[in-house]
């Protein structure tokens, strides 16, 4: 009985725990839980950024070589165009020439087809006057040809330069599309982390905002 005295005495005597202690262990196991669900979802986008600031170095290349090839067509297309227009000059002033000088031979064959029938000239058109008039009548249709030619070889020309662009086009609609894939508010301080990491190990460099990718894209 004694015994039994000292035990409950020895249990009333020992600190009762607080009611408010199993509600804090609580509280610090849900934010336990939040900071590491929060650091593993920070970890996701730090890796999803990497991949970005891979991506954007690879498109910048990749779009830096487009440009500079589109660059080089269009210079090529406008040379082309230009060196198309003045052959185009040449010949029409040459055809306008021929037509002339074609419509000459004709009204000179007529005059001496009149002249012919009043009986002021017998002498009928000499072979060479009539290999004359056929020969310029070939070289007109021999340049009116080669007009032609030279008019698809210019749509040609414009047909190349109108694929590159639709090509970089599409990188730049790529491009959107994964930029808005992200989450902003997370991407924005990833990047800023990012960003002021990059200027300590290399001055100078630094990574354009998700918003300025966004508005330039």
């Amino acid at each position: 009985e004694v015994k039994r005295k000292e035990e409950v005495t020895r249990k009333e005597e020992e600190p009762k725990e607080p009611k408010e202690e199993p509600l804090m262990k609580e509280l610090q196991r849900l934010s336990d839980k939040f900071l590491a669900v929060l650091d593993t979802k920070q970890q996701e986008h730090d890796y999803q950024l990497e991949e970005l600031r891979q991506w954007w170095e690879r498109q910048g290349e990749k779009q830096t070589s487009m440009y500079k090839e589109a660059q080089a067509r269009e210079q090529e297309a406008r040379r082309r165009e230009e060196e198309a227009r003045g052959k185009l000059t040449a010949l029409e002033t040459s055809i306008m020439s021929l037509q002339d000088q074609n419509e000459t031979l004709h009204r000179i064959m007529e005059e001496l087809e009149l002249l012919r029938a009043e009986g002021r000239v017998t002498r009928p058109p000499s072979n060479d006057e009539e290999a004359e008039v056929a020969k310029l009548g070939e070289e007109l249709e021999r340049l009116k040809k080669h007009c032609e030619d030279l008019s698809r070889n210019e749509s040609w020309a414009v047909k190349r330069e109108e694929e590159a662009m639709r090509a970089l086009c599409s990188l730049q609609r790529q491009f959107t599309d994964f930029l808005l894939s992200l989450d902003t508010d997370v991407l924005e301080s990833s990047m800023r982390r990012s960003a002021a990491k990059s200027r300590q190990s290399t001055p100078g460099s630094n990574l354009p905002s998700a918003t300025v990718l966004r508005e330039s894209a």
